[in-house]
C-alpha cells in the first residue's frame, strides 16, 4: 500500500474518532443555560422583540430604535416616532414600521429614509440584502373582515413590487435571499392559517404547509423554513421544511411546555420560546439532532432571535424591568467541519433527516 494511502487512512481514522467524541447522539440535550450577558437593561413595557444580523442587535424602545454592536459594545439610538413592532436588520440597513408606513436607516451613513408610504397600513417589515418585504393593507376596502397582502421593495433599484395578493390574508412575511415565506389564510376571518412562500427570482408562489389547524409565524434561513404549528392537539409545536428536498419534519413537541412559539432559524440552529410558567428559550441543532437549553432561568424569557450562533431575547430577570440578553450557542457540527476542512474538502457530512 502506498505511503500516501496509509497516511490518508490514519487521518480519516483520527477524524472519525474526533467526530465520535464531539458529536452528540440523536435526541440528546446539550448543556443547559449557556452563559448569558445583558445587552440593555431597564426596558419599559413599550418595546419590541430584538432582531440580529451578525454582531448588530436592534430593538424598539421609548419610541425609537436602539442599535447595539456586540463586538464593540457601542449603542446608537435612532429617534423615530410611532415605531411599531418587528424591527428588521440586514447588514447596515435597519427597517421598521412607524405611523403605519415602512422606513429604513443606513447605519453606515446615518441616513433615515422612507420605503413605503402608500395608503392603508404597512407593518411587519423584514429585510435581506437589498430587499424589504412587509404586510400591507392597501387593498382592503375597510368593509368586513380585513384583508392583507405582501409587498416588497428593492433598495438597489428603488422599485416597489407585489409579492402575493392572491388570498384573503397574507401576514408576517420573512425573507432570506430571494425566498419569502408568510402565514396565509384563504378566507378572511374563517379558516386555518397555512405557510406559503414565493421565490422572487422566478415569481413563483408555492404552498409549504397546509396541514389541519393553524401554522403561524414562519422564519427562513437558506432552504429551511420553521414555524409553530397547532396540528393534532392544538398546542403549538415547532415544525420545519427543507425546500431543497421537499421534506417536512417535526423539530420539537414536549407536553412539559404548553406551547412552543416565536421560532427563528439561522443555518441549522433553530430557537424558540417554550411557554409554560415561566417561559424558557430552547433551541435545536438540526445538524446533530440535538436539543439546546439556551436559557431556562428562573424568570421569564421571550422573543428569541438568532444570527449565526448568537441568540438574543427579552428577559425579565432584572429588577428594573425587561432587558435584552444574548448568548453564544456552541456549534459541535461547526467544530467538526473545521477539523475535517483542513485538507479534507472532499469529505462531506450530511445531517440526519426525519
Amino acid at each position: 500500500m502506498p505511503l500516501e494511502v496509509r497516511d490518508m487512512r490514519r487521518r480519516i481514522v483520527l477524524v472519525v474518532a474526533i467526530a465520535v467524541s464531539i458529536c452528540p447522539l440523536y435526541g440528546t440535550v446539550a448543556m443547559a443555560d449557556f452563559s448569558a450577558s445583558p445587552i440593555f437593561t431597564g426596558l419599559n413595557t413599550d418595546h419590541s422583540a430584538p432582531a440580529i444580523d451578525g454582531d448588530t442587535v436592534v430593538w424598539r424602545h421609548d419610541d425609537g430604535v436602539y442599535v447595539h454592536n456586540l463586538e464593540t459594545g457601542t449603542q446608537t439610538y435612532i429617534a423615530a416616532e410611532g415605531v411599531w413592532e418587528h424591527i428588521g436588520i440586514s447588514g447596515n440597513i435597519v427597517v421598521w414600521s412607524a405611523n403605519q408606513d415602512i422606513y429604513g436607516y443606513d447605519l453606515s451613513t446615518g441616513t433615515q429614509f422612507p420605503i413605503c408610504t402608500a395608503e392603508g397600513r404597512q407593518v411587519e417589515p423584514s429585510i435581506s440584502g437589498n430587499t424589504v418585504v412587509w404586510q400591507d393593507y392597501r387593498n382592503w376596502d375597510g368593509q368586513g373582515d380585513w384583508t392583507t397582502d405582501i409587498y416588497g421593495y428593492d433598495l438597489s433599484t428603488n422599485r416597489e413590487f407585489s409579492v402575493s395578493t392572491t388570498s384573503a390574508r397574507q401576514e408576517y412575511p420573512q425573507i432570506d435571499g430571494s425566498l419569502v415565506v408568510w402565514q396565509n389564510q384563504t378566507t378572511p376571518g374563517d379558516g386555518d392559517y397555512d405557510i406559503y412562500g414565493c421565490d422572487l427570482s422566478t415569481l413563483t408562489e408555492f404552498a409549504i404547509c397546509t396541514e389541519d389547524r393553524n401554522q403561524y409565524m414562519p422564519s427562513i434561513s437558506g432552504d429551511k423554513v420553521v414555524w409553530h404549528d397547532q396540528r393534532g392537539s392544538g398546542n403549538d409545536k415547532i415544525y420545519g421544511f427543507d425546500l431543497s428536498d421537499d421534506t417536512e419534519f417535526e423539530i420539537f413537541s414536549d407536553a412539559h411546555y404548553r406551547d412552543h412559539i416565536y421560532a427563528d432559524i439561522s443555518g441549522d440552529i433553530v430557537v424558540w420560546q417554550a411557554s409554560h410558567s415561566p417561559g424558557d428559550i430552547l433551541g435545536y441543532d438540526l445538524f446533530n439532532d440535538e436539543l439546546l437549553e439556551v436559557c431556562t432561568h428562573l424568570y421569564e424569557q421571550r422573543y428569541p432571535a438568532i444570527s449565526g450562533n448568537t441568540v438574543v431575547w427579552v428577559d425579565f430577570r432584572d429588577p428594573d424591568g425587561w432587558a435584552i440578553y444574548s448568548t453564544v450557542v456552541p456549534l459541535p457540527s461547526a467544530a467538526l467541519l473545521g477539523v475535517i476542512g483542513m485538507g479534507y474538502a472532499g469529505m462531506r457530512l450530511r445531517r440526519r433527516t426525519t
